[in-house]
């Protein structure tokens, strides 16, 4: 059977559109690959309890407003999460 790995970046999106985004996606995905740009609210929280999250913290830069970088790496950290 073949799986689908979800790639998100997200940065304190707690209060915008996290849990339903959640609610939708863990319905038909295997894995939810979530690099997060240092959120400041509980994003980080609700990720890390979300069984189907593999949560990553994009190091102490932030992507914002650069985010090519960060996508390359959320990219791979989803291939790496399919080997």
């Amino acid at each position: 059977m073949a799986s689908l790995c979800v790639a998100l970046l997200v940065k304190d999106e707690l209060s915008r559109f996290l849990l339903s985004w959640l609610e939708a996606v863990t319905d038909f995905a295997d894995v939810i690959v979530a690099l997060d740009d240092n959120s400041t609210d509980d994003t980080p929280t609700i990720l890390k309890d979300c069984k189907e999250v593999r949560y990553y913290r994009y190091g102490n830069a932030t992507a914002w407003g650069a985010e090519a970088p960060a996508r390359r790496v959320l990219i791979e950290l989803a291939q790496q999460e399919k080997t």
